[in-house]
């Protein structure tokens, strides 16, 4: 999935970002706040083909779940 950053909230929740570029603005142990930019879009190996996108995903106790219902917005 390319480049990856976590980021760990509190309640053991974690928000992943997938297909950043290589050089990433931030570095394991490094406390990021909201709006704060972590990097770039870069590629994905596995999708070359195609237009350079963000995967965002979370994470909740290690479980996958759904973005919007973990941020209370749906």
């Amino acid at each position: 999935m390319g480049m990856t950053v976590e980021i760990q909230h509190p309640n053991n929740l974690v928000s992943v970002y997938c297909g950043l570029d290589k050089k990433v603005d931030v570095k394991q142990g490094d406390q990021v706040q909201a709006g704060q930019a972590i990097g770039k879009v870069g590629e994905i190996p596995s999708e070359i083909a195609l237009e350079t996108h963000l995967h965002f995903s979370m994470k909740s106790d290690g479980k996958w779940v759904d973005p919007l219902k973990a941020m209370g917005k749906s």
